[in-house]
């Protein structure tokens, strides 16, 4: 009898021995994948399947329109779509499609879904699928398994208890979302309203640190040419906005208090319902999506009261996010005030990745390739190729002027840190005078998970474009930073611990095909021989100018300022 068993994660390997009869092992976790040979995996984010998935998700926020108001369907609902695609759409049907593949392929008779509770539907959205996985309020096994089931509802599907899903109380969203009330509420300076001078002014949306370096360039242009220039700054902006500028925008600023009870009020008011609609045969509550989307109800009511005290008509508001709700958000919250919006690629998206609905007016790429595959979803004015901003002042940049080498390897958290463990242990027993070591750990990484590496390797710390400057090779398995130092110049190494594992991160990541690529098990010594790596990579660098950056000479500022800049005028 052949069995299709899903495992979602490496806890769930030790229950295969209840599993009686020939099973085919399908798994959606690289680390399974790794340890079980024969075993099939799925990317949960690969866009092999979404043919029609993404109008098919379109037409399903139509559908939900009807169950709310206008501008609860505006400002919570709407906004999401990118982001409900995919982290909901994508997942479930990734797998069912593979699934139906394997059912007809090897005639299977029963499936086993390890955890989760056919009867319990649990949408994840806003801690679910993406770079990193909040524990305490999801489980991959616990959300998928139950729309699964319900797909292949006339197969004979069983569940086996699980320790680790079965035991797990997630924080009830209506509790977050009074926690998220309090949490902003908290930072509001209860003083007299701020207003603003209606003139014409263009507006920087600032949040991280990686994404207020991406406009750091543009800010200063702007200023340059005596445009009236303001800092927009939310409740998630880290570090500090940039001195060269002096006018600030607050948003809870340019909120009254009675503005604040009744958006409140409307968000704890929020209408439930018993309604399902449906995509491709799976049905989900709409009672749960309102639950899990309602957690930022009351930040996007606020903002969208913000932003009609703030902007004026045809004032320029520019922002960095792509994927997620953000930037809909900028471009919904002032649409009725005619505010031109543009967003500007901070980072580098994988393909899978891309936003497949936009509201800006135009979105400026990074690299053609991208805004060849965003031209392609036809959902905003334009996408254009202009160049990575953020890296206009270290283009070319690169000069190898220490005398002892210096190489260092940038980490990745979750389920690269085996892998980095690894290639650390192999490292650190490399003999060598003529090169040092260095280690920069991803912001979620932690040393606890290689000190026992690291008697010959330093850490190190600073921002990304400050190590870049001092360092001769980056060394990562698929950081972005490799992209990065592409770009700067500095010479890139990938490491892996297979041809395959290599070929499946390239289809992740494209650039990985311009980084000079070797194996973590076998090929370690050849890091040794510098003058070798360093001339290929520049050979693959080249390839990779003429390909994704065409025409760039660190310029990217100057062409997005003179389309803002003409603008104004």
């Amino acid at each position: 009898m052949q069995c299709l068993v899903l495992l979602n994660s490496e806890k769930e390997m030790k229950y295969l021995k209840k599993i009686k009869g020939d099973i085919v092992i399908l798994t959606t976790s690289r680390i399974v994948a790794k340890q079980i040979k024969n075993s099939i995996y799925i990317d949960v984010f690969s866009n092999e399947y979404e043919e029609n998935l993404i109008s098919e998700t379109l037409i399903f926020f139509e559908k939900l329109q009807k169950y709310f108001s206008k501008e609860e369907y505006e400002t919570y609902i709407y906004p999401n779509i990118n982001m409900f695609y995919m982290k909901i759409i994508k997942p479930i049907f990734n797998v069912i499609e593979k699934m139906k593949e394997i059912i007809e392929f090897k005639e299977i008779e029963k499936i086993f879904l390890l955890g989760g509770n056919p009867k319990k539907e649990h949408i994840f959205f806003n801690f679910g699928e993406g770079e990193t996985i909040k524990s305490k309020f999801y489980e991959r096994s616990y959300f998928l398994n139950y729309y699964i089931a319900m797909y292949f509802k006339h197969q004979e599907v069983i569940f086996l208890k699980t320790s680790h899903t079965n035991s797990i109380k997630f924080i009830e969203r209506d509790i977050l979302k009074l926690i998220r009330i309090l949490m902003i509420i908290s930072k509001k300076k209860y003083r007299k309203l701020k207003k603003i001078k209606k003139e014409k002014k263009v507006v920087f949306h600032l949040r991280t640190s990686t994404q207020q370096d991406t406009l750091k360039n543009l800010i200063l242009e702007a200023k340059k040419r005596q445009l009236k220039v303001y800092e927009l700054i939310d409740k998630n902006t880290i570090s500090k906005p940039f001195n060269a500028l002096t006018s600030k925008i607050e948003i809870l600023e340019f909120v009254s208090f009675k503005e604040i009870i009744l958006a409140i009020i409307k968000t704890l008011r929020t209408p439930k319902q018993n309604k399902n609609i449906q995509i491709k045969g799976i049905e989900f509550s709409i009672e749960e999506i309102r639950k899990e989307l309602s957690i930022y109800y009351f930040e996007n009511l606020l903002k969208k009261m913000s932003y009609k005290n703030i902007f004026s008509k045809s004032d320029i508001l520019v922002n960095t996010e792509v994927i997620n709700q953000r930037a809909a958000c900028d471009v919904l919250f002032t649409i009725e005030k005619n505010v031109k919006v543009y967003t500007i690629q901070h980072v580098l998206f994988g393909f899978y990745n891309l936003p497949k609905y936009d509201w800006s007016r135009e979105i400026f790429c990074w690299d053609i390739s991208t805004s060849k595959e965003l031209n392609k979803l036809n959902s905003v004015d334009t996408f254009s190729y202009l160049g990575p901003t953020m890296y206009d002042n270290y283009y070319n940049s690169y000069k190898q002027a220490n005398k002892k080498l210096k190489y260092c390897i940038f980490t990745q958290p979750d389920s690269f840190s085996k892998d980095y463990k690894v290639i650390l242990r192999e490292i650190n027993k490399l003999k060598t005078d003529k090169i040092e070591f260095f280690l920069k750990l991803h912001p979620r990484d932690t040393i606890k998970n290689y000190r026992e590496n690291m008697s010959n390797i330093t850490l190190i710390e600073g921002t990304i474009d400050e190590i870049l400057t001092k360092i001769d090779l980056t060394i990562s398995i698929h950081s972005s930073v490799l992209n990065q130092s592409i770009i700067v110049g500095v010479p890139t190494l990938t490491l892996h611990g297979s041809i395959d594992d290599y070929m499946k991160s390239v289809k992740e990541a494209e650039f990985l095909k311009y980084c000079y690529f070797l194996n973590f098990n076998f090929d370690m010594k050849k890091i040794l021989d510098s003058n070798f790596i360093f001339h290929k990579s520049q050979e693959l660098r080249k390839k990779y100018l003429e390909k994704n950056i065409p025409g760039y000479t660190g310029n990217a500022t100057q062409k997005i300022a003179n389309k803002i800049y003409n603008i104004q005028k």
